[in-house]
Order: C-alpha cells, then structure tokens, then sequence
C-alpha cells in the first residue's frame, strides 16, 4: 500500500493504447494522482496495486479460453481482493453487457459486482437503479479534446450512424424508416466496423434499395471521425439498449444534434442541452415513430452555437474519480494533485 502523499495504485482493466479515446483521455485525466498499469491477469493475481478499476466488467469473464480456466481465474481474484482487502472500482457504463453471456458469465458478473466497493455511473437514472450499494456518479465527460478540429461543411438533412455495427444498435430498423420516411433531399450514412459477415450482407442488402443510403463496413480511421460526423446535420443512435453512449457525445462534442429513442437518460440529456440537440422518439412505437422522429430532426437542422458541455470536463472528472479512490481505500480527502 502507498503512502498518502504518494500516487494511487491503480490496475485498470481497459486498455489505453490509442483505440479508445475515452479509456486514454480517462487515465490522463486520474494522471499524476493515480498511477496506471494495464489489466493483466498475472499482476491481477501476484501483483502490487492498491485497487483495482474495472470497465466493461465482461472483458474479464469472457474470452477464448476454456470456460473452466475462465471462472478459476475470476473466483481467484476475487478471493485475492478480499483476503488482501483491495477495493474494486468498477464504472458502469451499462447496467447489463450488450451482447447477453451464458449462465457461467451471468455467475462470474456477480461474484465481480458483489466484490465491488464502489460503483461510478454515469447518470441519475443509474444511480437511482443502484441504489442502496455504494455509488457515486461522475458523468460521461466529452470529446471536444480527443480529435482535431474539422471545418468540414454539414450536408443539408444528412444523417449519419456512426459505431460498431452490432445487433443491438437497430441498424436495420433505422434503414427501413429512412427509406419508407421519404424525407425530401435527404441521405442516410452507415459508417462502422461490422466482425459479423452475416450481418454485413443483410445490411447490404437493405442499403442496395435506397440510393440514398451509403453503407461502409470497416473501421473508420480515428483522422477521419471529426470529418465524418461534422459532414453531417444529425446523428441518430437507435439502440434498443441505450445506456451512456459514447457515440451520442461525441457528436454533442462536434456541434451535431442527435436522435435517440425516448427514455430517461434521453431525458436526462435533453434537460442538460436543450431538446434542440437532443430528439427523442417513443421507440415502443415501432419504426413508424422512428420514422417521425427521422423526419422531425432532419427538418429542424442544426441548432446555433454548441450544447453546454460544462459539466462533462475530463479535469472535473479526474478530480473525481480520485476523489472515489480514496473513499474506496478509506483515506482522508486531501487537496488533488491534478491541475486545474
């Protein structure tokens, strides 16, 4: 265990190696206060660190092993932790994994959550879910640091969807409300990394109908994702799930409003910035609400000036996420080392 003057110890089991800009613009923000290491499972079960911080909590019980070298491995740490009394930090950036795991991953998510001293989320709504374990909320900070500037000129009524493509996103309900909305001078962009080859035809195949819609299948290099958004005058995010997209700000980051299926972190945001960066749509209501929702957003445009992000800064959150570390270790709050 460090002294107090000297930096936390921190295993952080998110990877900060420049393909996710919210994991490296997080580890520099904790940066002098925290020392970071990257998640490995020798260190996890032999090292030295003062907590352990885990994101996305099923990157450590899934993977390609067999299953039983996968749940040794976690029921192991997780004695290690209480017996060495470590706390386990763990940020929620959805209450569930987007793609749903097997009886043993369910048993294994568990034993992690109850081994959890403290838990960050990113919204009210969460918080409120949690509760009564030990929460605190830091807000999903913004990308208005993480890429460079673009001067690129927005379409008139371009929609863009941006991300992974994955089941869950509702990719192809969002194609066939656009194609069947029939909104005048209007064009539709799918843009991502799609690991599933099955998927990637269906999408095709929906994207060969309308010549309106440009569908790109591949990584979309971080040089370009300022330009791609930017080009556009709205981003939707139609997920069935919609938990703290990081898609979602990082469009309110680049100026683009965004259409979301209704909700109360949807409110919660609309509250914060404004309904005229946040459209909301009631998605129970199936694609023809979706449908609305397209036509209503595209003909509104893009508001002037930029949604109030204030509240959202990485040295805010920093300062707080070490702020939780202390409470989980148990130390006195002392002024933080991070700059302002």
């Amino acid at each position: 265990m460090t002294d107090l003057g000297e930096p936390i110890k921190v295993l952080l089991s998110a990877h900060f190696d420049g393909t996710n800009p919210f994991v490296d613009q997080f580890v520099d923000s904790i940066t002098p206060a925290a020392s970071v290491e990257r998640f490995s499972w020798p260190t996890a079960l032999r090292g030295d660190y003062d907590l352990l911080h885990v994101h996305w909590p099923e990157v450590l019980t899934r993977g390609t092993e067999p299953a039983l070298v996968r749940a040794r491995r976690v029921i192991r740490l997780v004695i290690r932790l209480r017996r060495t009394r470590t706390p386990l930090v763990q940020t929620v950036h959805n209450l569930s994994p987007h793609d749903p795991g097997g009886r043993l991953d369910r048993f294994l998510l568990g034993l992690l959550d109850r081994a959890t001293t403290r838990f960050v989320v990113m919204s009210q709504t969460h918080q409120r879910m949690l509760a009564p374990r030990q929460v605190d909320l830091i807000a999903h900070p913004h990308y208005r640091d993480a890429y460079p500037a673009s001067d690129a000129t927005p379409r008139y009524r371009a929609a863009l969807f941006f991300g992974m493509l994955r089941p869950y996103k509702s990719v192809p309900a969002l194609m066939a409300a656009f194609s069947r909305a029939q909104i005048e001078d209007s064009t539709l962009t799918v843009a991502g990394e799609c690991r599933s080859p099955a998927y990637s035809q269906e999408l095709h195949d929906l994207a060969q109908r309308d010549e309106r819609i440009t569908l790109r299948t591949e990584s979309i290099p971080a040089c370009e994702v300022a330009d791609l958004i930017c080009s556009h005058s709205l981003v939707v995010v139609p997920y069935s799930q919609l938990g703290n997209s990081g898609v979602l700000l990082l469009a309110l980051s680049m100026g683009r409003p965004v259409l979301v299926p209704a909700g109360p972190i949807a409110n919660e945001l609309k509250e914060e910035v404004g309904a005229d960066w946040i459209h909301t749509y009631p998605a129970e209501e199936g694609r023809a609400a979706l449908r609305r929702g397209l036509r209503h957003a595209l003909r509104a445009g893009i508001p002037d000036g930029s949604p109030d992000l204030s509240g959202r800064d990485w040295s805010q959150a920093g300062r707080r996420y070490v702020e939780v570390y202390r409470r989980a270790l148990g130390r006195p709050q002392r002024r933080p080392l991070l700059s302002d």
